[in-house]
């Protein structure tokens, strides 16, 4: 990632959140994790992604 670039939503507007997993059926992320994105720094943004990553895999 270049300096000083953001990090982008992982938000594709399908807002729901599955009752067995907790998380957003949209974009994976937790409702913690879709709360503090906002104020996430680049840093912590990368660790949701990477976190997003894996809850995607099968």
């Amino acid at each position: 990632m270049a300096p000083g670039a953001t990090v982008p939503s992982p938000c594709v507007n399908i807002c729901r959140m599955d009752e067995k997993t907790a998380l957003c059926s949209g974009c994976y992320r937790s409702i913690d994790e879709i709360i503090c994105w906002s104020k996430a720094d680049n840093h912590k943004k990368l660790e949701i992604w990477d976190l997003i990553q894996q809850r995607m895999l099968p």
